[in-house]
């Protein structure tokens, strides 16, 4: 896989991952989610930052990441697929 699209991938599992991290943790132990959260956010930043830098040095092509199909048959193809550009760097 393409480095662009391994960091596109990752920006999207870091926050499932958090989240599942958070879920998993007993209520009891705060400190450990609040670290497990600020632990995603940081990573998940540094991600974005690292894949705009990335994405700048490659001559800012549109980056595509197919991640699976959810639905296919003989005629149609409904895949998941991950889209960077110019657009999505902006917002």
């Amino acid at each position: 896989m393409h480095m662009l699209q391994l960091l596109l991938t990752l920006l999207i599992i870091t926050p499932i991952l958090g989240f599942i991290g958070c879920f998993v943790t007993p209520r009891k132990l705060e400190r450990t989610v609040f670290s497990i959260a600020m632990a995603a956010i940081l990573l998940e930043i540094g991600l974005f930052a690292t894949l705009c830098y990335q994405w700048l040095s490659a001559g800012t092509s549109s980056v595509s990441a197919h991640i699976g199909s959810l639905y296919t048959s003989s005629e149609y193809t409904l895949a998941f697929e991950l889209y960077f550009d110019k657009f999505a760097a902006v917002f």
